[in-house]
């Protein structure tokens, strides 16, 4: 099975032709992506993971810019905080480099965290919501669903362990 995204980078089990997110071909698997997400010898490369999918960045500057004020959705939502968006970022970037592991769908919420969610065949569903210094993991089964706080270490380990089998 391969991955593919829509143009906003939301990944889509399908069987389908074609690679993931800044790959070409079917190179690599999910247990190279785990060990690319834990070597610790490889920088952070903010600026290649993320803007080397423009509908990534584009979607991000967007809902940061129509959410930096309260009401942003015609409510009582919170604004959401410009810290808030790059911890997004950089969180993101750390999971996609070298475009092993796919881009997750960004929404914000009206009580001023944002979220990023990751989708699987079954029903499966993996949700991280962060908030100021807070993260929560969600994981929907398409049975059950639980929802815990996690170190941002843990969370990285849960989405890559997400797309191994």
């Amino acid at each position: 099975m391969n991955l593919v995204h829509d143009a906003f980078g939301t990944p889509n089990l399908t069987g389908a032709v074609g690679g993931g997110v800044g790959r070409s071909g079917g190179t690599g698997g999910p247990r190279e992506a785990i060990r690319a997400v834990f070597n610790r010898s490889e920088a952070w490369n903010i600026a290649g993971a993320v803007s080397s999918n423009p509908a990534w960045e584009l979607r991000v500057k967007s809902l940061q810019d129509e959410t930096r004020t309260a009401g942003w959705a015609g409510e009582d939502e919170q604004a959401i905080p410009a810290g808030e968006w790059e911890w997004a970022r950089h969180f993101v970037a750390r999971i996609v480099r070298n475009g092993r592991l796919p881009l997750p769908f960004l929404s914000p919420c009206s009580d001023g965290s944002v979220h990023l969610a990751w989708t699987r065949g079954g029903g499966r569903r993996l949700v991280l919501e962060h908030k100021g210094s807070r993260l929560f993991l969600t994981e929907e089964t398409g049975e059950s669903v639980a929802s815990r706080e996690v170190s941002e270490p843990i969370a990285v380990g849960k989405v890559a362990a997400f797309f191994v089998g």
